[in-house]
């Protein structure tokens, strides 16, 4: 039996974010890790991909550029004029859906019109 190839999801969201409007929801601990991590050095390759890159997370920190508490259901209601305002061509959560009450829910937002 022949075993398919793994898909580096790195890699992949780097190809994916090539030139495109990205939100990267939860990703605020990945890409501000320290300089030296393998995989922070892999994942800063997506924001440098992107034509334009915006952070949304839970707490207003450095690197952040929306905060939205998504296990609230007024951080949901956030996501969705978040979603309106910034508009992304690509919306990544390669770091927050395991840390969600709802997950289902909020892969379900999306931009009206």
């Amino acid at each position: 039996m022949r075993e398919e190839p793994l898909i580096d999801r790195l890699k992949f969201a780097v190809r994916l974010s090539a030139g495109k409007r990205v939100l990267d929801i939860g990703g605020q601990k990945a890409y501000n890790c320290p300089t030296g991590d393998p995989y922070a050095a892999a994942y800063r390759k997506i924001s440098g991909a992107a034509g334009q890159y915006a952070v949304l997370d839970r707490d207003p920190q450095d690197g952040v550029d929306y905060a939205a508490d998504l296990n609230t259901a007024d951080g949901r209601e956030k996501l969705t004029r978040i979603l309106d305002e910034y508009r992304p061509d690509v919306v990544i959560c390669m770091e927050i859906l395991e840390h969600l009450n709802y997950p289902c829910e909020i892969m379900a937002r999306s931009p009206t019109g």
